[in-house]
This record gives C-alpha cells, sequence and structure tokens, in this order.
C-alpha cells in the first residue's frame, strides 16, 4: 500500500448530536498495515480524528482491525482513506477494504475494498436520516409490490423542501438521505399515475427516534411504448481503433416488436467488427435486426472501427448516429435516434468529461445537453471496482437527469451536494499495461 484517502461525506443537519451521530469505522489491512491512514476534518465545525499505526504482517493477507467508534458532533464532515507510499491496498499484497457506517441507522456512508493509488475521500454531514422505497406498477391495486409486478428503473424523485433529488435503481428501489423533519415526496416524471398513495406528493417525517422512513410509490403508467436509442464513442486517436457503445432502452411497460437498428458512422471510420453481428454492412451503415424489447429491457451493441493513421486529423470532430425503429406505435420518435461525438486527439488524458453543444452553449436556449465522461485503469493492477462522481453546475435542472449508455453495467444514485454517481461492482478493468483497449470505460447521460 502506499498513499492517503480523504472522502467528503455530506448528510443533515439536526440538533441531537454524539449518539445519534455515532459512526464506525471498519478496516481490513493488506500485508503493510504501517502505510494505512485515514483521518475525519468538520468542515464547519471544529473535529478532527487522524488514525494510522496498523503492523505490518509476515505473509500477504487480508487482516481486520478492531472498529473504531466515533461520536460526532452535528455538522459537515470530510472522511479521507490514504496510503503513505501511494500504492493502495490492492491486491498483490492481500485485500483491503474500508466500511464507514452511520450506527443508528445502519446506513454505509462509504465503501471501498480497493485502491491503487492517491487518496480517496467522501462527505457526508450530521445528524442523518434518510427515506428509501419502491417506485412500482400497482398492477393489481392492492398497495403492495407484488413480485409479477414490473418496477420502474431510473426515475428522478423530488423530495421538498430542498428540492433533494433521488433515483431509482434497476429494481426500481430509492434511498435517499434527508435532514430530520417534515417532507414531501414525489416522481418528476408525469406519464406515471400515483395509485397508493392515491395522490402525489406523498408526505413523511424523520427525527432523531425515527430516523427511517419508508415510502412505497405504486403507479400506474399513461406512458406509451418509448424506444430510446443512447451512444457514446471511446478515444479516438489517428491510426488506433475506436470503440462505440450503443445501447437501445425500452423506457416503458409494453413490449415492443421486433426492432430494425441502424449505425451511421463517420466518414473518417471504418468498420471492424462488432459485438453483434449486422445483418447487413453498406459502406459506414450497418444494420440489424434485434428481438423485441421488454418492459425497462435494454440492447447494447459494441463497434470497433478504425481512423487512418493521418496527424492531421487532430481536432477534427468526429460523430455516430444510432436509431432503432419497431412496427408498434410509438407516440415520441424524436429519442428512437442519437448522435454522439468524439474529438480526434494524440496523446490523451484518458479521464476527460466532454459536452455538446460543445462551444458557448446557452442554456436559456439548449433545451437538451450531452455529456459524456471517459476513465481508463492506468494502474498496475485490476480495478476490482470503479467509481465516478460528478457535480452538476447549479444552471442545471437536476430533475431533468437522463441516464445514457455505458460501457459497462453499473449503478446510478444521486448524492449529496448536486453528486451523480456511477458505481461499477466487480468491473474487473484490467490495467493498460496487461490490455490497453479493455482498460477503458464510458458513461454518458443527457440534462
Amino acid at each position: 500500500m502506499r498513499a492517503i484517502f480523504l472522502i467528503p461525506l455530506v448528510l443533515g443537519i439536526g440538533s441531537n448530536a454524539l449518539a445519534q451521530n455515532q459512526i464506525a469505522v471498519n478496516l481490513t489491512t493488506d500485508q503493510y498495515g504501517s502505510e494505512t491512514i485515514w483521518q475525519i476534518d468538520g468542515t464547519n465545525v471544529s473535529y478532527n480524528h487522524i488514525q494510522g499505526g496498523y503492523e505490518d504482517q509476515p505473509t500477504p493477507g487480508s487482516y481486520p482491525q478492531p472498529t473504531v467508534l466515533l461520536d460526532l458532533p452535528d455538522g459537515n464532515f470530510y472522511f479521507c482513506l490514504g496510503d503513505v507510499f501511494d500504492d493502495g491496498f490492492c491486491c498483490a499484497f492481500g485485500q483491503g477494504s474500508l466500511t464507514v457506517t452511520h450506527v443508528l441507522s445502519g446506513t454505509v456512508l462509504f465503501h471501498t475494498d480497493t485502491f491503487s493509488t492517491g487518496t480517496v475521500c467522501t462527505q457526508f454531514s450530521l445528524p442523518f436520516s434518510r427515506v428509501q422505497g419502491t417506485l412500482f406498477l400497482d398492477e393489481d391495486h392492492s398497495c403492495d409490490a407484488g413480485p409479477s409486478e414490473p418496477r420502474v428503473p431510473s426515475q428522478v424523485l423530488r423530495v421538498l423542501p430542498g428540492p433533494i433529488y433521488g433515483l431509482t435503481d434497476a429494481n426500481g428501489d430509492y434511498d435517499i438521505r434527508v435532514p430530520y423533519g417534515d417532507f414531501t415526496i414525489d416522481v418528476v416524471y408525469n406519464g406515471l399515475v400515483p395509485i397508493c398513495p392515491t395522490s402525489e406528493p406523498v408526505p413523511f417525517s424523520t427525527s432523531a427516534a425515527s430516523p427511517l422512513a419508508q415510502v412505497l410509490l405504486g403507479d400506474s403508467s399513461v406512458a406509451k411504448l418509448d424506444i430510446v436509442a443512447a451512444a457514446l464513442i471511446g478515444a479516438a486517436r489517428p491510426g488506433f481503433s475506436v470503440t462505440h457503445t450503443i445501447q437501445f432502452t425500452n423506457a416503458s411497460t409494453y413490449p415492443s416488436g421486433p426492432l430494425t437498428a441502424t449505425v451511421q458512422l463517420d466518414p473518417l471510420i471504418s468498420f471492424a467488427s462488432a459485438s453483434i453481428t449486422p445483418t447487413s454492412v453498406v459502406g459506414g451503415t450497418l444494420t440489424w435486426s434485434l428481438p423485441a424489447l421488454g418492459d425497462y429491457e435494454q440492447h447494447t451493441i459494441l463497434v470497433h472501427g478504425q481512423l487512418p493513421a493521418d496527424p492531421l486529423l487532430l481536432g477534427q470532430e468526429i460523430s455516430i448516429t444510432a436509431s432503432a425503429f419497431q412496427p408498434l406505435d410509438e407516440t415520441v420518435l424524436w429519442n428512437n435516434t442519437y448522435t454522439a461525438h468524439q474529438i480526434i486527439t494524440g496523446s490523451f488524458d484518458p479521464n476527460d468529461k466532454l459536452v455538446w453543444p460543445r462551444e458557448l452553449y446557452d442554456l436559456a436556449v439548449d433545451s437538451v445537453l450531452d455529456y459524456s465522461i471517459r476513465f481508463q485503469n492506468t494502474g498496475t493492477d485490476t480495478a476490482f471496482t470503479v467509481v465516478i462522481t460528478d457535480t452538476l453546475a447549479a444552471e442545471l435542472d437536476m430533475s431533468t437527469f437522463q441516464a445514457g449508455a455505458s460501457t459497462h453495467p453499473c449503478a446510478i444514485s444521486f448524492k449529496s451536494g448536486r453528486v451523480v454517481e456511477w458505481r461499477f461492482a466487480n468491473i474487473m478493468l484490467p490495467d493498460s499495461n496487461v490490455n490497453e483497449p479493455a482498460s477503458h470505460g464510458q458513461v454518458g447521460f443527457r440534462i
């Protein structure tokens, strides 16, 4: 191991501290425990705790350390974990891990089981409470999420006052951190009609005595069949291959018909291969016949192309357009087509964020902004878990967030302070020294 890690966590604001604000820090070191250090600092209160002095062990392995319980005052805090030699605690010398838990509610404030360089940090505020539940289609009007009733993923939820936003996961579940107090929660998307409760927003309360509120949101859907296209272009360098990620999603509860999907490559890109073999390739136009999509199902296609080895291409923009259509009626067709962009570069930052429109966009005029975030494992070992966080600008309407394509399966959630998190668990991303093409990843979103 070698480095230091600071992690900011932001929860809520309340009155009863100490026991209500107790956290548990559970650390497992690798063989070189003496290199590990962690600390907590208050950002608006006077508090500091630094912990280290763990012992080295004679052989590689995972070595659990005694649990540390800390009673914190009300306030905002940074928590950071690091390694004095900046080489993390994965994996040649054993597998380390760290979990920080809010004792009263059982909420995991932070967890990591691998880091290879630098310092990892999170932030939180105390006291802490939360609202959780499931968004589902209550087809039998029973006010209970039956096993066969569809869950509604990737939907933005709004808590007032605030606003505080949350996002349902792939199973329709949500978990939103809030201060103590009285609130309401509702679904931002207007294609859902509340059944149980019969109206939204739904009131709920949290307190020191009851820090957890649970609200099931049973709705019906008036949204029609809706196929949504998304696309990403990976790193584009003269003379190298370029990977395009294409996704088609059924964003409704209605099954689609068979899909006819097309991808129009940029004229500079020559087609090499695809994860699903096209039914036809005519110049730069690729066509697929794909099976029908069930409710909230998705097709993903990786398309590999080649850029010519021409240094004069540096700085030019390339694009790709993906479309999907099917024979059943759709009332919204504009989102069946998606155009992604990328800039051709030479040496490049493996971790970057791009937005289109690219130049001097006007938030009062441009109705949609498309973002792309790239990352790469440039370390010396496989990355088991990758976490990306991005703080949305205050000028952006967080309630309009739409998840886009991603190169690997991930869980997306909203965190405190307008932060969006993409968590790639068990991504097994190889390092660039072993497999450079496979060491890259990418996500996109629209807002």
